[in-house]
């Protein structure tokens, strides 16, 4: 089930969709493709988090990865 994406809003800018898909064991998640307009990337996020706006479950991955990535140079 795809759902609404205001694409007038400029936070939603690279978002392709945002869908309920099921798992092969009958859960029901969330899948937001995405592709980052700066470098053309394309990213899938999966989550459980269905509240939560398209474009804040990308802000939050995104940032989440640069900490990751902090924390791999300090290793």
């Amino acid at each position: 089930m795809s759902r609404d994406l205001d694409y007038t809003d400029k936070r939603n800018q690279g978002i392709h969709s945002d869908d309920l898909v099921e798992t092969s064991e009958g859960y029901e998640i969330r899948r937001i493709i995405y592709t980052n307009p700066r470098d053309g990337r394309q990213y899938t996020y999966l989550t459980n988090q269905k509240t939560l706006s398209a474009w804040i479950i990308v802000l939050l991955y995104k940032h989440r990865w640069d900490i990751e990535k902090v924390f791999d140079e300090l290793k």
